[in-house]
């Protein structure tokens, strides 16, 4: 009550004044929680960036750490993982890099790329299991398997070559029971894909499918 009394016995000017202090005032308390909201989403969104920067280089130096001692720290290691030996796969690598036209695009390196396909191949590994294995997306796995494959084509001619038959004068007490022999010998079943339509007469009494040489 004492405070309207002392407002309703102001003057007309001193009022205005009051009123335009009060505005500028709440104004200027506006503007700062303004400034206030900007700043701390700044710094929201530079922490949010800064972390996502360090997870970034953190899986990458795992990543890197990871193929090094597949590729690199023992023959044992190398071999359980990829079924062959360090010199091996580095010639393998150097392969499918000059003579397959595998490249590097800075993303993933030449040896990622085919110890992520040499794996795939020797354990069955599903692409889901690789995610883990290897910190990559699905995609990225898909893609540079197929990237590896398509080097390892153009190398049919360097490394499958065609077998020769067993000479009929041919005096190695090992093969010259084989003569005119080429492939598989006659009798043997080979696991094979067929179509839907030949599954039935390539199925075995073991319910394989196999085509006999």
């Amino acid at each position: 009550m004492l405070f309207c009394f002392l407002f309703v016995a102001m003057d007309h000017n001193h009022i205005i004044v009051v009123v335009k202090v009060m505005k500028a005032y709440i104004e200027l308390l506006l503007v700062l929680s303004n400034v206030a909201n900007w700043l701390v989403e700044y710094e929201r969104t530079h922490y949010e960036r800064r972390n996502l920067r360090q997870r970034t280089f953190t899986r990458f130096q795992t990543r890197l750490i990871k193929i090094q001692r597949i590729t690199r720290e023992s023959d044992i290691v190398c071999t359980n993982e990829l079924q062959m030996d360090r010199n091996v796969f580095a010639i393998l690598c150097e392969l499918l890099k000059t003579r397959g036209g595998l490249l590097e695009d800075g993303e993933v390196t030449i040896e990622e790329q085919v110890a992520i396909f040499v794996n795939i191949l020797a354990h069955h590994t599903k692409n889901r299991c690789l995610q883990v294995r290897f910190y990559r997306s699905g995609e990225t796995i898909s893609r540079y398997v197929h990237r590896v494959l398509s080097a390892l084509l153009r190398l049919q001619d360097i490394l499958f070559t065609k077998p020769t038959p067993v000479d009929d004068d041919c005096t190695d007490r090992r093969w010259k029971w084989f003569k005119g022999c080429l492939g598989a010998i006659d009798g043997t079943y080979t696991e094979v894909t067929v179509p839907e339509s030949d599954k039935p007469r390539s199925r075995t009494r073991k319910n394989t499918l196999r085509l006999m040489y």
